[in-house]
């Protein structure tokens, strides 16, 4: 089973045909995109259903912050986090795959200040003990990494809640495969680069992951500004 994360950034506009074109050619099962709009629906949500996704789960946008949509070829189902703070934001999104057995988070961390993003983080700290005790996945754009080894994420923040969710039972899937290889996901104004858009496994969904990547041509393209990341979880 192919997962596919991306953040089209800001809806999409008019790169949406571009989008579902590149969501066409990676022949992904599961495809979850950040930033996504409700009235991106009538062109990319209707372009991607096409494509074969017959479930859809998406977010309310809260406030200024977009929100975010699944589309799978699986049946899938929502289940509430039991965090106000992370199911009345519009950036979390918890749903499970039975016919695969796990469940998948997806995440997309705000920025709008840095008490707003920390206070976001830490409800996702304190939620991981009880969903590392299940086959699960979070996927999104957390907004930071370790640093150094993700780019320079002192600046951006939220370095030490990254590490205490992984100290939670969660393993950094790229990381995992990949080991001190750098590769970026989000360049700033061209200037400074970051790895920020992340998988994270719990101790049992992690020997199911068969690998992760990332496509950087998208972003290299022009098509969004985040490159897409991609996660292929084995069968039960």
């Amino acid at each position: 089973m192919k997962l596919l994360v991306w953040n089209i950034q800001q809806g999409g506009g008019g790169r949406r045909q571009r989008i579902a074109e590149a969501v066409h050619l990676h022949g992904a099962d599961i495809v979850a995109l950040i930033e996504f709009v409700p009235g991106a629906l009538e062109t990319l949500g209707t372009a991607i259903s096409g494509m074969g996704f017959g479930h859809r789960l998406s977010t309310k946008p809260n406030g200024r912050d977009h929100s975010m949509c699944v589309f799978s070829k699986l049946p899938i189902s929502g289940h509430r986090s039991g965090s106000q703070i992370l199911d009345g934001s519009g950036l979390w999104l918890e749903l499970k795959v039975p016919s695969h057995g796990f469940s998948f988070g997806l995440v997309h961390v705000p920025t709008k200040t840095r008490s707003i993003k920390l206070e976001f983080l830490e409800e996702v700290i304190q939620l991981a003990p009880r969903i590392a005790k299940e086959d699960f996945l979070m996927a999104g754009d957390f907004n930071t990494g370790v640093h150094v080894d993700d780019g320079p994420l002192k600046t951006l923040g939220g370095v030490e809640q990254f590490l205490a969710i992984k100290g939670k039972g969660f393993t950094d899937v790229w990381r995992q495969f990949h080991g001190t290889k750098t590769e970026h996901t989000y360049v700033y104004r061209e200037t400074t680069s970051y790895r920020i858009d992340h998988a994270m496994a719990s101790e049992g969904m992690m020997p199911r992951i068969r690998s992760c990547n990332y496509s950087h041509q998208e972003r290299l393209a022009g098509i969004s500004d985040h490159s897409v990341l991609f996660v292929e979880v084995a069968d039960r």
